[in-house]
């Protein structure tokens, strides 16, 4: 008899290759919620009523794995969204004595991170602590090249979609600073066959695991890659620190991680559980140029 997983946020990047490779190889039964959780119903339901509404149609449920982040421009509400949606999906998890709660964090949370969006993620992690089985998985940046080696990638999918328009033109990549910053990453294949895998593996119960598909690059020899596997030449330009810093603080420009870069600390105290128990094939077509 096959195991069931409720899936929440199928839409996300992540969610939609998880979604879509349960009903290709067909091993668990999969549900989904047919729509996004309300902005008013997570405010004004209260527990119950927010379970009677949602959760309720779904049973035997094994396994939630959920890619969901509420994305908001006032940080102060992006935090109180997301609480009181995880809030109700432990009370469903636990009123179902579900197995497993899997939660797709990010590895910003273990690098001292100051944006909010690793804060938000920091606080949910907190709360799903106190289910009796959670498993965290904080992938680092999330790529993704297709049949036509187009280049996807970030948590909405769309980050290196500027870098996909310069490669076209064969305009020049800016690259803040020399480019020598360290600079994770991790297929969305492997990600999502890592989850899968590992759903009935105890041995992650109670885990943050670090997700990466190989070792820490330089960002200007992962720029080098990508171009190698497009056959293009890459033509780059470098912006001084100091000088994108300036722009960021006049409002000018907008990277949040530009503290990071400037005082750059990378936490490499990680877990790397992935070289026994998943094949990783793209990772070979970089390292082989």
């Amino acid at each position: 008899m096959k195991q069931s997983i409720l899936l929440i946020g199928h839409k996300s990047f992540v969610g939609n290759d998880i979604k879509e490779t349960i009903l290709k190889e067909d091993k668990f039964n999969i549900f989904y919620l047919d729509k996004y959780f309300e902005e008013n119903d997570i405010l004004s339901l209260n527990i119950k009523e927010f379970y009677e509404k949602y959760f309720l149609k779904f049973n035997n449920i094994d396994f939630i794995i959920s890619c969901l982040h509420i994305h908001k421009e006032n940080s102060a509400d992006e935090l109180m969204l997301n609480l009181k949606v995880y809030e109700n999906i432990q009370y469903f998890a636990r009123l179902r004595n579900i197995n497993k709660i899997i939660y797709l964090s990010s590895v910003n949370v273990s690098e001292n991170n100051k944006s909010h969006y690793a804060y938000v993620k920091y606080k949910v992690e907190s709360m799903l602590e106190k289910h009796k089985n959670f498993i965290i998985i904080r992938p680092s940046t999330i790529i993704m090249l297709d049949e036509n080696n187009n280049l996807f990638g970030g948590k909405d999918g769309k980050s290196f979609s500027i870098f996909e328009k310069l490669f076209k033109y064969n305009l020049p990549i800016p690259i803040i600073g020399n480019g020598k910053y360290l600079f994770t990453f991790c297929f969305l294949n492997d990600l999502t066959r890592f989850i899968l895998l590992n759903l009935n593996d105890d041995f992650l119960i109670n885990k943050k695991i670090n997700f990466f598909s190989g070792e820490y690059l330089n960002f200007n020899i992962f720029i080098d890659h990508i171009a190698k596997i497009k056959r293009k030449k890459a033509i780059k330009i470098f912006l001084p620190l100091l000088f994108v810093n300036l722009l960021c603080k006049l409002g000018i420009f907008n990277y949040k991680n530009i503290d990071n870069l400037i005082n750059q600390k990378i936490n490499y105290d990680y877990c790397d559980l992935i070289k026994n128990k998943i094949k990783i094939n793209q990772l070979g077509n970089l390292k082989k140029f």
